[in-house]
């Protein structure tokens, strides 16, 4: 099934400008310590060596992702999902798309893809 980009698109924008001038966050990271205020959100990393990096961010210029990491890849695999989902929801006849694709770019020629193939009905 082919679904007419006119009407995918206000979804991708939405999702996409969800994401846009914020400070992206992997809320699920290893390596991250997150703490939320109430006007603030504090990030503490430590290096192998031991050393600990100190972030502070304003909560407006934040948004926690449910990731592990926030690379490419990992944002096209979330956006993928937030899209389709989406999709799905809107237009009935969506439950057909049998594949989907999200492509994410940081710069000229260095992207990550995401591909869902062989997808059932609900998935």
């Amino acid at each position: 099934m082919v679904l007419d980009f006119c009407r995918l698109k206000p979804i991708v924008r939405k999702h996409c400008d969800a994401l846009d001038h914020l400070m992206l966050l992997p809320a699920e990271s290893e390596r991250l310590e997150i703490e939320e205020r109430e006007r603030e959100v504090e990030v503490r990393f430590t290096r192998p060596e031991g050393e600990v990096d100190r972030f502070v961010f304003p909560r407006r210029d934040v948004l926690l992702l449910p990731l592990r990491n926030t690379s490419t890849e990992r944002l096209a695999e979330y956006l993928a999902a937030k899209i389709l989902s989406e999709v799905r929801a809107e237009y009935p006849e969506a439950q057909r798309i049998s594949s989907f694709s999200v492509e994410v770019e940081e710069a000229s020629g260095q992207c990550g893809v995401c591909r869902l193939e062989e997808l059932a009905e609900g998935e």
